[in-house]
């Protein structure tokens, strides 16, 4: 993800929650992260959650999806 997160940041905001911390863990909980890895899609100015992703994930996989959402939210 870290060479991915290179590649995106400037069309893609990443945030990194450490769900061990309980401030981040309660973020976490509310915007249904249920396991590690998780990857969620939040849509810009909004707290609506448009795509949660699940287990880990290869990195063309990631690349791809990360493509489509900035290209959706003009990145």
């Amino acid at each position: 993800m870290h060479g991915l997160r290179a590649e995106f940041q400037d069309r893609v905001n990443f945030v990194i929650l450490d769900v061990d911390d309980p401030a981040e863990g309660s973020l976490a909980r509310l915007l249904g992260y249920s396991g590690t890895p998780a990857y969620l899609l939040i849509e810009p100015d909004s707290a609506e959650v448009i795509a949660r992703i699940f287990g880990p994930q290869r990195d063309p996989v990631l690349r791809e999806i990360l493509a489509s959402f900035a290209v959706r939210y003009g990145g």
